[in-house]
């Protein structure tokens, strides 16, 4: 045992040190990284399983709600970014209908304007 080793040594600090010890290629070579790419290559299946271990069970995510724009508002922001909007996607004919099986924006069609058959 090297005589800065303590005689109380934790496992997880002789698991990781063995790791350093033993390295990528079993004499040291980049330490406790060259461990983990060793593992990764050769034990891709024993990799997985620690990286999954490291992974926390329960995230705590806040987030904040931004309030819906307008097609109004929308157009507005575009423009003052100096994109061009084309004022066709804010006609009437793209707002949901309630009666249709869709309930969704689409285009109505006028089939008084098809070719007659």
């Amino acid at each position: 045992m090297p005589e800065q080793m303590s005689k109380k040594i934790v496992l997880r600090d002789a698991i990781l040190l063995a790791a350093e010890v033993i390295g990528e290629d079993g004499e040291g070579k980049d330490g406790l990284l060259g461990y983990l790419k060793w593992l990764a290559n050769d034990h891709p299946k024993y990799f997985v399983n620690l990286m999954a271990r490291m992974v926390p069970l329960h995230l705590q995510v806040e987030t904040e709600k931004k309030a819906l724009r307008s097609p109004e508002e929308i157009h507005a922001a575009l423009s003052a970014r100096g994109i061009p909007v084309p004022e066709s996607l804010f006609d009437d004919q793209w707002k949901p209908r309630e009666n249709n099986v869709i309930n969704g924006a689409f285009r109505v069609i006028d089939t008084s304007k098809l070719p007659k058959q």
